[in-house]
């Protein structure tokens, strides 16, 4: 013991040569690592420590195992450089103990080279042995080599928390963005026509393929005996569409308000067409339906702008396309949009809709004539608002679709 008390009187008066300590090289530029050594001899922990302090790093000692393992649940380190064989918990255990994601880079001391010694310290988590005894430049390039490690990884997890904490900030984001597309799309809800004009009932159903629709659908009372149904897809999807279709619903209130009850299906296509061509964007391109109901003729007069053809439901249960797609409205300001008229027969329905209802694909893979299949299952079926509703929403269920939705049904009361 009076070698070991010697030596560690002339370390702390700085006589360090006489422990014949190698020269190791300069303190390096990059960051200091914080290292723990864990050696139970003590000579040689004072050795190490010396030769890493003159590299520029921080230093903390351990003389066995255990107290090496206290030490790393209380305090973070960069490296730590442990000899294989001490008192209590080994170099190896104290390596394998270590969870292997928060596990500093580790260096294990030994006087083992053999090829077994070797494979179990990598199983245990070793990155790196030094033989002992341990020469300084050969302990200057392997911490050298750990530091390059520990930057690396100290790196990544800078970048990590840079992701996780720009994730979260989008996630907040897009939660923010969700709460108000929610709240649109109530809002957009209450388009939907409620109150039926006398001698009619209505079922809709509106759908969206991203949380709000771009599609339209509505009725305006003209008159008592005068009403306009409307049903118009916009270019695009979400929240752009959804706000135009907004301002498309307003715009037509106020044409039915100063027109009423003069205002023919085509003169609101016309309207409406103007007035989004007036817009430069390409979302102002728009397909729309208009129906013009007379309650003391039975009358419907129709009007498409780029519009599927409508489906009329008799009340003998035969089903028939109706209306001729007129230009796709956005393309051209002062389109004629000229009206077809029919019969709605006491008990037939008017069944509007939005292309989105055929956005299907089969078992197959092929496109299929959907609007045909469609329109045999009102043949011979039963000619009830209730059939219809139970028709379109088995149709929806056998036929999902990404696109917008929206189907707008009026049928006439029986007498």
């Amino acid at each position: 013991m009076a070698g070991v008390g010697e030596a560690q009187a002339l370390l702390q008066r700085g006589m360090t040569q006489q422990l014949q300590i190698p020269s190791a090289s300069a303190p390096s530029t990059s960051a200091a690592l914080r290292v723990l050594i864990a050696e139970d001899c003590l000579p040689e922990r004072m050795r190490l420590r010396a030769m890493l302090e003159r590299l520029g790093h921080q230093v903390h000692e351990a003389g066995d195992g255990d107290a090496a393992w206290a030490y790393l649940q209380q305090e973070p380190v960069d490296l730590v450089i442990s000899d294989w064989c001490m008192p209590g918990r080994s170099g190896l255990e104290l390596c394998a103990d270590l969870p292997a994601h928060t596990r500093p880079y580790f260096i294990l001391l030994t006087g083992r080279n053999a090829g077994a010694d070797l494979v179990a310290g990598m199983d245990a988590g070793a990155d790196d042995f030094i033989v002992k005894p341990v020469a300084a430049e050969e302990l200057r390039v392997r911490v050298q080599a750990g530091a390059r490690i520990v930057g690396l990884n100290q790196e990544l997890a800078r970048r990590n928390a840079q992701l996780a904490l720009a994730l979260k900030q989008e996630q907040e984001h897009l939660a923010g963005w969700r709460s108000e597309a929610e709240e649109a799309a109530r809002l957009q809800a209450q388009l939907q026509p409620r109150q039926p004009p006398p001698g009619l009932t209505l079922w809709s159903h509106q759908q969206a393929g991203h949380v709000v629709s771009g599609d339209l659908l509505g009725c305006e009372l003209l008159a008592e005996d005068h009403a306009l149904f409307y049903l118009a897809d916009l270019c695009g999807h979400g929240l752009a569409a959804a706000m135009q279709a907004f301002a498309l619903n307003e715009r037509i209130g106020r044409l039915c308000r100063r027109h009423a009850p003069n205002l023919e299906a085509g003169m609101l296509l016309g309207q409406v067409n103007q007035t989004l061509c007036q817009q430069t964007a390409s979302t102002s391109l728009f397909s729309m339906a208009v129906a013009h109901w007379q309650a003391n003729t039975g009358c419907v007069d129709i009007a498409l702008a780029g519009h599927p053809q409508l489906l009329l439901v008799s009340a003998d249960a035969s089903a028939q396309w109706v209306g001729q797609a007129g230009l796709l409205g956005g393309v051209r300001p002062h389109s004629d949009y000229s009206a077809q008229r029919f019969v709605l027969a006491p008990g037939a329905q008017l069944i509007m809709y939005s292309d989105g209802l055929f956005d299907g694909w089969s078992d197959h893979g092929q496109s299929q004539d959907l609007a045909e299949q469609f329109r045999q299952r009102f043949v011979s079926a039963s000619p009830s608002l209730a059939s219809t509703q139970s028709i379109i929403q088995n149709w929806l269920q056998e036929h999902p679709s990404e696109d917008d939705v929206s189907v707008l049904v009026v049928q006439r009361d029986a007498h």
